[in-house]
């Protein structure tokens, strides 16, 4: 496997296949090279994917609970407006 506990490939047999396929072994490595940046640049640990989202709970519950205090305030006055109009008439 490669160096890279994190990688999704064996780089080190990729860049075997590479030179058993006629590619010169200082180009099979720069290309695995680019391969190996490209993805890593892509991929994001499940540590990572678990903190985001966390925090997009925590953001969604107080969207909720903010959505909540403003329902029941207009619904507190609007009783109260309801409740005035009747006194009045």
């Amino acid at each position: 496997m490669s160096s890279n506990p994190h990688m999704l490939f064996d780089t080190h047999k990729l860049i075997k296949q590479l030179i058993t396929a006629g590619v010169p072994e200082s180009q099979a490595e720069a290309h695995i090279q680019i391969i190996s940046n490209v993805t890593n640049d892509q991929l994001i640990t499940r540590a990572y994917f678990d903190i985001k989202m966390h925090e997009i709970d925590l953001k969604f519950k107080e969207l909720e609970n903010s959505l909540t205090i403003r329902m029941g305030t207009m619904l507190f006055i609007g009783i109260t407006v309801v409740a005035t109009l009747v006194k009045l008439f």
